[in-house]
């Protein structure tokens, strides 16, 4: 995590939905003094102010070694790596994307007005007035440019739903 914590994540911890774009991690054990950011219950409306909090594909520095088959992390640092971004929501749309790793029919999303870049997809859209999670970081566009001059969101009433399955 940013603040240099490190926490064993198991592959049962981890439940993938392709059609959303978004993987869920259900942590056994409560992280120890982590506060997050609930889910926004109400959508986020078009020109609202949100910070996207991403990173770049850069590799962190790590502290890590080998115990048999598992790779032990016992610190990182992320400082090189922290792209965050304030912008605006621009325009409340459905998604549908029919891309190589990306399929996206039919997904409440939306547009928000900053660029980004790869490593940033996951990341959360934090409203800055209620600090609540409006969505998640899918796709930027042109999909082959180094800075993504149209970045898209699935919306938090899309994910929602995917954390009672």
């Amino acid at each position: 995590m940013r603040n240099g914590l490190v926490r064993e994540l198991k592959q049962e911890e981890v439940v993938e939905h392709p059609s959303h774009d978004v993987s869920v991690l259900e942590l056994r054990d409560p992280l120890p003094n982590i506060e997050g950011c609930p889910l926004a219950a109400e959508p986020a409306g078009t020109g609202d102010s949100v910070v996207c909090l991403g990173h770049v594909s850069a590799m962190p520095t790590v502290e890590a070694r080998w115990h048999g088959k598992k790779l032990a992390i016992s610190g990182w640092c992320a400082v090189s790596s922290v792209r965050d971004c304030n912008g605006r929501i621009k325009r409340l749309f459905t998604l549908n994307v029919n891309a190589n790793d990306i399929k996206l029919h039919g997904v409440q999303g939306f547009e928000i007005d900053v660029q980004s870049v790869v490593g940033m997809s996951g990341g959360p859209v934090v409203h800055h007035g209620t600090r609540e999670v409006v969505g998640m970081l899918s796709i930027g566009l042109p999909p082959d440019a180094p800075v993504r001059k149209q970045t898209f969101a699935v919306a938090a009433a899309e994910i929602l739903p995917l954390l009672d399955h």
